[in-house]
C-alpha cells in the first residue's frame, strides 16, 4: 500500500482473507475479500477478480447464504472460464453442491462434469475437493454407489498427496464421510 502497488495489495488482501476464513474469522475474511475484489476490478485484473468472487462465494456458502454464494460463484465461473479454467472448475464444484441442496440434481451433475474436466490432470488437490463435493451431491441425489465411488477416488488422491486432516481436502473428506454415513442411518 505504501509503495502504491495496488495489484500486490489486492493479492495480499485476498491471501489474508483466505487465512481468516480458514481460522473462522469470518467478518475479517469478508472485509478482506471485498477489498481484494474491489482492487482487482480497479486494476483490471480479471483473473484475480474471478478468484476473489469465487472465494467470496465459497465463504458465503459456508455461512449458509446460498443466494449470495450462488450469485458470486456464477460470476466467478463466467470470468474464470476466460482467465483460469482450473479455478472455474473448482468453483463449479461449490455451485453444484448448492444446486443439489436446492434439488437441482441434473444441473449439479452437469456442473460437476464440467468442473471435473477443468481440474482433472491439472490440479490434483482441487480434483480431490471437487470429488468430495460430488460424493455429497450424489448422496443428496440418492445415488449412494456413485457417492461412494467419488469419495473413494478423493480418498486415494488424499493418500497420494499425504494431506493433513486439518487441510482443506482433509476437511472436505471428513464432511463427505459424515454426509454419507448420515445417509446410512
Amino acid at each position: 500500500r505504501e509503495v502504491g502497488d495496488r495489484r500486490n495489495e489486492g493479492n495480499t488482501l485476498g491471501g489474508l482473507a483466505n487465512l481468516h476464513h480458514e481460522q473462522g474469522r469470518i467478518p475479517e475474511a469478508l472485509e478482506h475479500f471485498r477489498q481484494a475484489l474491489a482492487i482487482g476490478r480497479e486494476v483490471g485484473d480479471r483473473r484475480y477478480e474471478g478468484v476473489n468472487l469465487g472465494n467470496l462465494g465459497d465463504l458465503l456458502f459456508s455461512k449458509g447464504d446460498l443466494a449470495a454464494a450462488e450469485t458470486h460463484l456464477r460470476q466467478a465461473i463466467a470470468i474464470s472460464d476466460e482467465t483460469w479454467a482450473a479455478a472455474a472448475g473448482a468453483f463449479r464444484g461449490s455451485l453444484a453442491l448448492i444446486r443439489a441442496q436446492q434439488g437441482a440434481f441434473d444441473e449439479a451433475r452437469s456442473l460437476l462434469e464440467q468442473g471435473e474436466s477443468q481440474v482433472r490432470g491439472v490440479y490434483k488437490l482441487e480434483l480431490g475437493k471437487l470429488l468430495c463435493k460430488k460424493a455429497r451431491v450424489e448422496d443428496l441425489a440418492g445415488d449412494t454407489a456413485a457417492a461412494a465411488l467419488a469419495l473413494a477416488e478423493a480418498e486415494s488422491i488424499a493418500a497420494d498427496l499425504q494431506v493433513d486432516p486439518d487441510s482443506e481436502l482433509g476437511i472436505a473428506l471428513a464432511e463427505a464421510r459424515a454426509a454419507l454415513s448420515g445417509s446410512d442411518a
